[in-house]
This record gives C-alpha cells, sequence and structure tokens, in this order.
C-alpha cells in the first residue's frame, strides 16, 4: 500500500484592490478564524509584478479574535493574503479580516 504524501493547505487571495486600483492602501493589521490544531502562517504579499515579495511568514493561533486584531503594517496598491495551513492536520477556513485605512479624500 502506498503513502499518501504529506502537503500544506493554502487559502490564497491574490491581488485585492479593495475598491481602489491603483491607489495605495494602507494594511495596518489583520485577524482570522479557522479550525487547525497547529495554527495557521499569515503572509501579505505587495508587490503584483513579482509575487515572490511578500511579508516573512507570521504564525498565529488558529482562532484569534479577541477583540484585538494582530498588527501588520503593509502599503501597496494592492494587497494579496495568504494562509498556509501545516501538513498532517485537519483544517477549516472561516474568515479573514484587513483593517485598511483608507487614505481617500471626499
Amino acid at each position: 500500500m502506498r503513502q499518501g504524501i504529506p502537503f500544506s493547505g493554502v487559502v490564497w487571495w491574490p491581488y485585492l484592490d479593495l475598491n481602489n486600483p491603483g491607489a495605495e492602501k494602507q494594511m495596518v493589521g489583520f485577524d482570522v478564524t479557522s479550525d487547525a490544531p497547529e495554527g495557521v502562517v499569515i503572509s501579505v504579499g505587495y508587490r503584483q509584478s513579482d509575487r515572490s515579495i511578500r511579508t516573512p511568514d507570521y504564525a498565529v493561533p488558529d482562532d484569534n479574535l479577541n477583540g484585538n486584531m494582530i498588527g501588520m503594517p503593509v502599503t501597496a496598491p494592492s494587497l494579496d493574503l495568504r494562509l498556509t495551513f501545516a501538513p498532517d492536520q485537519e483544517w477549516e477556513f472561516f474568515t479573514a479580516n484587513l483593517y485598511i485605512n483608507d487614505g481617500r479624500r471626499g
């Protein structure tokens, strides 16, 4: 009988322009809700021309909706949120919130 090969689970939203294409967005933080015993690793991409340019990976517990966001300041015309779940665990993703300062006038 063949053994399976462990692989990570990934949920990824590439290039969120947040209803204002081309304008700089300032993300101040995030929170995420999931069911994952080993937690989840978050990173944010901030250059559309190169998907490898992103924040360092940041490990969070599976549910951090405790009334406080996790601070992660990133400024870019579009953002890309990636959640990576460790192999060999059952996981379920529920929600992610990005906290954005909207600098538009008017």
